[in-house]
């Protein structure tokens, strides 16, 4: 929030009455009234000055005074859980649902607009609905492309592998490694097929301002679990390569397994962090 023209419209009466009652002194009050009291305006313009008009609003510009009387002016017009700089206030609230963000962002607007109706200062709010250059709806788009890129590479590994194993001696295939890359391989084509679909839908669904967010809770539900396989699939696979003596391979295993769970993860937060920002009804 800014409040617009501050040493302009700064209104000296209230001043007075609201210092009185924080118990400064009766010298200290009347030294601030004369200070304030008995000025003017003039405009100076191309070599001609006006006339001066005498103003009851305002502090001089540029005086080392003039920022004090005005933060003792705005002490008490906002409500805690704000912070405030000079003529600019910023409003923190936590919550645990969207709509009880809409109820406290809703409050203070009716408390910033009775004062810029009663009141000679007057507020003017900005929304930030972005955080490094991004909103939420952007960033769910980029998870949504990124996941179906890796998707696609996915799926494309597996089938590659599977019709390469498709020409395998017999006895080769029942060797535990290569049974394991097997079912990986199976198991991983078809949940990257699932994840293409999801995520066309789901980037589908960001071009969509209005559109609702069953898809994003179906896209972030159906990754919990997907993580949760590709967890137990990982894991199954370093544990046989560590005992068929494939360091190098269970290695490998558990360094791409980190990458690809970090990296949904890290999706998944992004995804459930947009949910929670939408006033809308959860799916789960």
């Amino acid at each position: 929030m800014d409040v617009s023209k501050t040493f302009d419209r700064f209104w000296q009466a209230s001043l007075l009455g609201k210092i009185a009652a924080y118990g400064l002194s009766p010298s200290l009050i009347d030294w601030v009234k004369d200070f304030l009291s008995e000025r003017s305006l003039r405009v100076f313009i191309d070599g001609c000055t006006s006339d001066p008009v005498a103003t009851n609003a305002g502090v001089p510009q540029g005086s080392v005074l003039s920022a004090t009387p005005f933060l003792l002016h705005i002490n008490d017009l906002l409500i805690p859980g704000i912070y405030r700089y000079a003529d600019d206030s910023t409003v923190v609230e936590r919550y645990q649902t969207p709509k009880q963000c809409i109820a406290i962002i809703v409050m203070n607007r009716d408390i910033i607009d009775t004062q810029n109706n009663t009141g000679n200062v007057k507020f003017k709010c900005y929304d930030i609905n972005s955080m490094c250059g991004q909103n939420l709806r952007q960033r769910v788009m980029f998870v949504a492309i990124a996941a179906l890129v890796i998707s696609v590479v996915v799926l494309l590994s597996s089938v590659a592998y599977l019709l390469n194993s498709a020409s395998l001696d017999a006895y080769i295939i029942k060797q535990p490694v290569t049974a394991m890359n097997l079912i990986f391989s199976l198991v991983a084509a078809s949940i990257s097929s699932y994840q293409i679909v999801i995520s066309l839908l789901l980037l589908w669904q960001g071009f969509w301002v209005n559109s609702g967010i069953f898809l994003c809770s179906l896209w972030y539900v159906s990754h919990l679990s997907i993580l949760v396989v590709y967890w137990i699939l990982f894991g199954a696979r370093t544990v046989i390569c560590f005992n068929e003596n494939r360091r190098i391979q269970a290695l490998l295993t558990i360094f791409i397994g980190i990458v690809y769970q970090a990296l949904f993860t890290y999706f998944c937060v992004v995804v459930n962090r947009y949910l929670h920002s939408s006033n809308q009804d959860r799916y789960f």
